[in-house]
């Protein structure tokens, strides 16, 4: 949550920087990096909402290329913070699997083979014919 108020604050003071600047480039970008840094804030509030980490993760490593981007020196702690996000739930994740939790321990359960005859089919089936051979008339 810290992160996502840092990045708030970033985003808005390189906006109101980048937009008074004298270089009419850097102006022209100004309202990009406010619109990408927007949504990239929204995306981190939605991981942290839902409470998944590898969501907080990607959109905080992007928020660092976008203020890097922007020539913000803090770009590189949310490349480190996203980076470090992403890594954790991935071991998170590979430790959970080996453990047999989660939704493969799920899929598992559904294709265990049943024990004993198998159960009769609702379908009707005619008898067999013999292998005789047929009639001439």
């Amino acid at each position: 949550m810290a992160a996502t108020l840092l990045a708030l604050g970033l985003v808005g003071a390189g906006y109101i920087v980048n937009h008074h600047s004298p270089t009419a480039k850097i102006r022209a970008d100004a309202l990009t990096l406010l619109i990408a840094g927007l949504v990239l804030i929204a995306v981190m509030i939605a991981g942290i909402v839902f409470r998944r980490g590898s969501m907080v993760g990607i959109a905080s490593f992007m928020m660092g290329f976008e203020l890097i981007s922007a020539e913000d020196i803090f770009g590189a702690v949310f490349l480190i913070f996203g980076g470090w996000l992403i890594v954790r739930s991935m071991r998170r994740q590979r430790a959970g699997l080996a453990a047999g939790s989660g939704p493969a321990r799920a899929t598992r359960a559904k294709r265990a083979v049943p024990s004993g005859p198998p159960k009769p089919s609702k379908r009707y089936t005619p008898p067999r014919r013999s292998r005789a051979p047929a009639r001439r008339r």
